[in-house]
């Protein structure tokens, strides 16, 4: 028997998503631990870059107060991911990682946020290491027919508007998190 994860989707629509996620994500992250944000991820195909878009965003934010991996000039994708999910423990012995990644499903334009890992390439059905703490995933395309295909027409602005509420729930949640563990 297997034990489905809960998740959470927050509607783009909704009156605040920012806000929504935002204490989904603080409710979740430990008191005692500085989170890495790991945005996954390819700048090549439009509806892969979330991540990298996200990482970006967050980079620009934070700077170096917290550790955020995958960012448009540096995306950690299918043939750098493993190398990356071991040198975590060169930023933190115990990491709590934040996973973001695009996914393809039912709720286009929707955020998801389940505990646990993210598997990366599944839904091109290339399952990578699965990785995270927390994982936040923006459904950027369909899930039926070719998902190649479905990933590739993507238009680059719902991902941005995907990116800019995946980071700035997270910048949110960070800020208080970063003030609360430094007091």
């Amino acid at each position: 028997m297997t034990s489905s994860k809960l998740v959470y989707y927050i509607n783009p629509y909704d009156k605040q998503p920012v806000d929504s996620l935002s204490r989904l994500i603080g409710a979740r992250i430990p008191s005692d631990v500085r989170p890495i944000v790991l945005c996954i991820g390819s700048d090549r195909l439009t509806g892969d870059c979330l991540g990298p878009i996200t990482g970006s965003r967050l980079k620009a934010i934070f700077g170096g107060k917290i550790s955020v991996l995958g960012t448009l000039e540096s995306p950690v994708h299918a043939l750098n991911l493993k190398e990356t999910i071991e040198s975590l423990g060169s930023i933190s012995p115990k990491p709590y990682i934040i996973a973001v990644d695009a996914c393809l499903g039912t709720h286009i334009g929707s955020v998801t946020l389940s505990e646990g890992s993210v598997v990366p390439g599944a839904g091109v059905n290339r399952a990578l290491t699965a990785v995270g703490n927390l994982a936040i995933t923006g459904i950027v395309g369909s899930c039926h027919g070719n998902t190649l295909t479905n990933l590739s027409t993507v238009r680059l602005n719902e991902v941005i508007a995907l990116s800019e509420i995946i980071s700035s729930a997270i910048a949110e949640s960070l800020l208080k998190h970063i003030n609360t563990v430094a007091n």
